[in-house]
């Protein structure tokens, strides 16, 4: 009967659902992280660990719970508390979640890759498509910012004044130029 009971108090607690405005935020550092990142491995466990601590912090700010009411996530990197970071650093084990990785390799999905191709496509005048060969730039460009850039580098303002990047471009319109015949 002991373990019945305790049973039971553990059935009861684990499926108690979680807080509107946690699951609110988990969900919304779900789609921003993947917006930026990708889904990552320990993306799903770190929202689940971060939301009720974010929401513990915030909770009082009204400010801060608006945004999160209105859609918004990023505003919470603004909190310049760094003990509060370092609590939220610690939800995933480092090796599961890299929140600023040496290079882009990981952190781009097949669909990003794709949506990536349909844009140059898009942007490339007609002159440049007829010189060069689109799927061989593409390739070159997706592999190099796979490569060559950081997660920073790679999401911020300037990224087109970034020498790295313009060397980028250079390198693989030369790469991919049609050969005249």
């Amino acid at each position: 009967m002991k373990y019945l009971v305790l049973f039971l108090f553990f059935l009861a607690t684990a499926c108690q659902s979680k807080h509107p405005k946690i699951e609110k935020i988990e969900a919304l550092c779900l789609s921003e992280s993947e917006k930026i990142a990708g889904m990552s491995q320990g993306l799903i466990e770190y929202c689940a660990c971060a939301a009720p601590k974010i929401f513990a912090k915030v909770k009082d700010d009204k400010l801060i719970m608006d945004k999160f009411e209105k859609g918004e996530f990023n505003h919470i990197n603004e909190l310049k508390d760094t003990a509060f970071t370092a609590v939220l650093d610690n939800c995933v084990p480092g090796d599961k979640l890299i929140f600023n990785p040496p290079s882009m390799e990981f952190l781009l999905p097949e669909r990003a890759e794709n949506s990536i191709r349909v844009t140059l496509m898009d942007e490339m005048d007609a002159e440049f498509q007829a010189t060069h060969h689109m799927d061989q730039y593409c390739d070159c460009y997706i592999k190099s910012i796979k490569t060559k850039l950081t997660f920073e580098e790679f999401h911020a303002r300037d990224l087109e004044d970034l020498p790295k990047y313009k060397a980028i471009l250079k390198d693989c319109a030369n790469e991919s130029i049609k050969q005249p015949k």
